[in-house]
């Protein structure tokens, strides 16, 4: 809609809200088992150890990993706990469909489980099937293109982002499908994030979390360390942690056994 007050043609808006999708960092908290008590005092020592990086966090409380799946969860005396603790429940992820009613009654969106069991069992059933065939029979045209197409998919995941510039507080920068390299220094306050590898060529002292798609072969790599924290896949490590182990120093960082090792470069 348009309105043209003293002759200048000026747009207004006729709607109150719109619709966007974006790509927003949230912390998981991954349940193994249930023990309500103890879970507060694992709880009350982490947040005791990042004060500021548990203040109103908004987190997702996944099921996935439980080591029981079908056991019943206090999801209140849950949600209770971490709100005392300055962690807000805003969805849960995975878990059965009774779990999912009992959240969603206490205000918590559902996200659909990874499934990366499944689909690693599909990819196994795909390819005994592929072998069972003779395999110096020669591709049809359409089995052509289709492998085409999957060559065509891989080189898009291993595309890489380059920024030249710094980042600077409040800036998010992320590398869908690929690697992230940055010419410059990443400031406090801003975050880097890529699916694959993250190379900074100068200071980090921002949030930098790779391996968001591919944890298992995912490395952080920066000239100088002094990030607020640093993700791989999904495990994290704080300043706090890193300060004693080559703080500002050139450094490799890689996952191992769900652990984050630092190595000097």
């Amino acid at each position: 809609m348009t309105d043209v007050i003293n002759g200048v043609v000026q747009q207004t808006v006729d709607h109150t809200f719109q619709i966007k999708g974006g790509m927003v960092t949230l912390m998981v908290l991954e349940l193994l088992y249930i023990d309500y008590r103890r879970f507060e005092q694992e709880l009350t020592k982490k947040v005791s150890s990042a004060p500021n990086l548990f203040n109103e966090t908004p987190i997702i409380i996944s099921l996935e990993k439980l080591q029981h799946p079908s056991e019943y969860l206090d999801f209140e005396r849950l949600i209770e706990t971490c709100r005392r603790h300055g962690i807000v429940p805003i969805a849960v992820r995975g878990g059965s469909d009774v779990q999912s009613q009992q959240a969603q009654v206490l205000g918590l969106g559902r996200i659909p489980g990874m499934l990366r069991s499944s689909a690693e069992s599909s990819e196994q059933q795909v390819m005994r099937s592929v072998e069972s065939n003779d395999s110096n029979q020669e591709l049809e045209p359409q089995a052509r293109n289709d492998q085409a197409a999957i060559e065509t998919n891989e080189a898009e995941f291993h595309a890489t982002k380059i920024i030249r510039q710094p980042v600077r507080s409040g800036q998010r920068v992320y590398a869908r499908g690929g690697d992230l390299i940055v010419l410059a220094a990443v400031g406090a306050g801003a975050e880097v994030l890529a699916d694959g590898n993250i190379h900074i060529y100068g200071p980090l002292r921002g949030r930098a979390i790779a391996g968001i798609e591919d944890k298992d072969n995912a490395h952080i790599f920066c000239q100088s360390l002094e990030a607020s924290l640093v993700s791989i896949g999904g495990v994290y490590m704080l300043d706090e942690d890193m300060r004693a182990n080559h703080w500002k120093g050139s450094v490799h960082i890689h996952l191992d056994n769900e652990n984050l090792h630092i190595e000097k470069l």
